[in-house]
């Protein structure tokens, strides 16, 4: 566990990067995210691991997680809202046809070239907890991934009830996910057990589990979610 928390601390963006980020956003007048009255209804998290291919909605009530928006678009689903949270530029190199009837759900850490590409009459903001700089700001408490930071995100939107697909934080059939952008590819994989199962995870998919663990113990009661198929989130939240 050390390795994982050491791997967590390390940042490749440098702050100044960041600060210009945190700058741009702000200077784009688009309004910070406020949290909505509670709906009765559920709210969708597609996220990039396998069992996203569960998923036959059509994209409404549906949070899409980073670059899960490409796969989404080639399947003809256009999502209510997409959220971002990486500061890389490479991440989003695929938003060109990002529909403008999706709403987007910016982290100011987000590198501007995404600015292009949104709706700004819907756009909006926030500041994730993550980050050390505008103290004064009310945070979004965010995860180590995008995915797992829709989480709370769909709680500011008003959702207590969750469905999250592609949400695995393992390896499935060798694989990590069914999207077009995976920075954890060639990390180092380790062997676990929850609850009776054996899972293979790297750190990245070790850090969002304990990230899930730490949101079930902040906000278990405020929040329902299942999980799409058979990962290590799935195994976490039914307890087998």
């Amino acid at each position: 566990m050390k390795e994982i928390r050491e791997h967590r601390a390390k940042n490749p963006i440098p702050e100044s990067k960041m600060m210009e980020n945190v700058l741009f956003w702000e200077k784009t007048g688009l309004p910070e995210i406020t949290k909505q009255s509670d709906k009765t209804g559920n709210i969708d998290i597609l996220a990039g691991g396998l069992s996203i291919d569960l998923y036959k909605g059509d994209g409404s009530n549906a949070i899409a997680a980073g670059s899960t928006i490409k796969l989404l678009t080639e399947r003809g689903i256009t999502p209510e809202y997409w959220l971002t949270l990486d500061p890389n530029e490479q991440v989003y190199r695929f938003l060109k046809d990002l529909s403008r009837d999706t709403k987007s759900i910016i982290s100011v850490t987000s590198d501007p070239s995404i600015y292009e590409h949104i709706n700004k009459e819907t756009a909006v903001i926030y500041y994730p907890m993550c980050m050390v700089y505008r103290p004064e700001k009310r945070k979004v408490l965010n995860g180590t991934t995008v995915g797992i930071t829709a989480i709370p995100i769909a709680m500011m939107l008003g959702f207590k009830n969750i469905t999250a697909y592609g949400l695995d934080s393992c390896l499935i059939d060798g694989q990590y996910n069914s999207g077009y952008y995976s920075s954890d590819r060639h990390m180092e994989v380790f062997d676990i057990e929850c609850n009776g199962r054996k899972f293979s995870c790297n750190r990245q998919n070790l850090m969002q589990a304990i990230d899930f663990k730490n949101f079930c113990t902040l906000f278990g009661g405020c929040f329902n979610i299942n999980f799409a198929g058979n990962g290590l989130l799935a195994c976490m939240a039914r307890g087998k």
